[in-house]
């Protein structure tokens, strides 16, 4: 298994740095946040900055493996619907441009508007353009367990009317605070179409809430998940993610990304 970083983590950090530390600290992978806030890649970039970041990343003697497009196709509006298309289509074209493998999306919650078919139905409908392009140029596109999608049967549901080309980025740690399901039981829901895991930890605190941990220290089966996927012989990539960009009061990257490497690497 290779272990990554997304640059949720470190929203500080220039790109050339982030390169830096991942080649430094032995990371095979970036997971390269591609946002309209710009940090740390426009989503709607050209594709000459992309090969320029993807250069720079090797140079550093890692890579830029996954492009995180923040596109939701839960809207109402259909020309919501396709600007958040149209947007993932050219987050595609910066992944091949980057020498990435994979690109996560979020699908989005179901809303009150609409039921659980409808809102299936309706994403499909704009996913499935941008599916067939990942085919075409071989990149792989997930679909990340989160909001309503934590749930497999509606990931399951989605892949099935997209008609193939539509993975999942499976962020454990989401499917068990919305779902409930072991580690084991959400593998054997998502199985082969997992692409790469999300890692991070929690453990409740004196309030009852859960907070985020160091990984390894908190109540997330991150154990488990690390020996799921050694018994299947899956060699994915595992991305920390650190999410310093929303919590700020969480540990620096200096110090949390080191940890997670460290704590990693006596699992795999």
């Amino acid at each position: 298994m290779k272990l990554a970083f997304t640059t949720l983590g470190c929203p500080e950090w220039s790109l050339e740095k982030i390169a830096e530390f991942a080649g430094a600290n032995g990371f095979e992978g970036v997971e390269l946040r591609t946002s309209p806030d710009g940090n740390h890649l426009h989503d709607e970039a050209p594709v000459e900055e992309a090969v320029r970041i993807g250069e720079l990343f090797r140079s550093k003697g890692t890579r830029p493996f996954s492009l995180m497009a923040y596109t939701r196709f839960s809207a109402t509006d259909e020309a919501e619907l396709a600007a958040n298309r149209d947007k993932l289509l050219h987050v595609l074209d910066l992944a091949v441009a980057a020498g990435a493998d994979f690109v996560r999306t979020f699908a989005g919650q179901f809303g009150e508007n609409k039921t659980r078919d409808q809102a299936i139905a309706d994403a499909a409908e704009y996913i499935a353009p941008c599916a067939a392009k990942a085919r075409e140029i071989g990149v792989r596109l997930g679909v990340e367990t989160h909001d309503d999608w934590c749930d497999a049967s509606n990931i399951r549901a989605l892949q099935e009317k997209v008609g193939g080309g539509l993975g999942a980025v499976w962020d454990f740690v989401n499917a068990v605070g919305s779902t409930g399901k072991s580690a084991q039981e959400q593998f054997d829901d998502l199985g082969d179409t997992i692409l790469y895991c999300h890692v991070k930890d929690m453990a409740k605190g004196e309030d009852g809430v859960r907070h985020y941990v160091p990984v390894g220290t908190g109540e997330m089966p991150v154990r488990e998940v690390v020996e799921i996927l050694k018994a299947n012989a899956l060699d994915l990539f595992l991305s920390f993610e650190h999410e310093k960009k929303w919590h700020p009061e969480l540990p620096e990257p200096e110090e949390a990304f080191p940890a997670y490497a460290q704590f990693m690497r006596s699992l795999v």
